[in-house]
């Protein structure tokens, strides 16, 4: 029978939060299961070969074991035996429980929002950071309709102009009416660090399309100010060469 997908950051994080809260518990242990029941609602693999085991308690309480085997204050043995995706985010979030609790009760929203969640994959949504589940929480909010009338209703107000607020284009001015009025809405903060709070106009940035998506392809993300200097950094690059 064909295997059953790799564990991504997302689910690894829910494991790690467990085992920074309880440690090793055994398959049959109710958070164990709690977890796992999480695990089979995320909107990721849409591919279960072995509906069966996928993430099933034994398949938690192994992942707790790998978190065993790398955790130094640990006195038994662990299990190293697949864990090397376990090695790396323990690794990185070692010290840090309160972080990965945080992370965790955010990418269990993601259970609640299943359908929003569920969405298209990106292509960088591999390596992000927060893991694939937030990132498509936060690509929907930056899509929301009435957020991105709202921001641009407040600029023209303003006596502002669409442009994109890191190279400046005007998309009405380059492409005609075909362009006028199209801008792409940025949330200056990733929903990982902000988390569920109300947005205000202040928190969004009008950027054009290439433009968001090089904030969203650098680790950690740009800022639009920061961008924004990339950008000008290189045109005199450019046009010194």
């Amino acid at each position: 029978m064909p295997r059953n997908p790799n564990w991504v950051r997302d689910e690894l994080i829910l494991a790690l939060d467990l085992y920074l809260r309880r440690g090793m518990l055994g398959q049959d242990h109710p958070e164990v299961l709690r977890v796992s029941d999480v695990l089979n609602a995320l909107p990721i693999h849409t591919l279960r070969p072995d509906i069966d085991r996928f993430r099933n308690g034994a398949g938690v309480a192994l992942k707790l074991a790998n978190f065993a085997a790398v955790d130094p204050s640990y006195t038994g043995g662990g299990m190293n035996r697949g864990g090397q995706g376990a090695a790396d985010v323990w690794s990185e979030f070692e010290g840090q429980a309160e972080r990965v609790s945080e992370l965790a009760a955010l990418i269990e929203s993601g259970v609640v929002a299943a359908p929003v969640a569920a969405g298209i994959p990106d292509e960088d949504e591999d390596e992000v950071p927060e893991g694939r589940v937030l990132f498509r929480l936060h690509r929907a909010r930056e899509r929301d309709r009435k957020l991105v009338r709202r921001k641009k209703a407040s600029v023209l107000a303003a006596g502002g102009a669409l442009e994109c607020e890191a190279c400046q284009i005007v998309f009405g001015d380059t492409y005609g009416a075909l362009g006028q009025d199209y801008i792409e809405v940025h949330h200056r903060v990733p929903l990982h660090v902000s988390g569920e709070t109300l947005t205000r106009l202040a928190d969004l940035a009008l950027v054009c399309a290439n433009c968001h998506r090089m904030i969203h392809r650098s680790r950690p993300w740009l800022t639009v100010e920061q961008l924004t200097e990339l950008i000008a950094t290189n045109r005199q690059v450019g046009q010194l060469s």
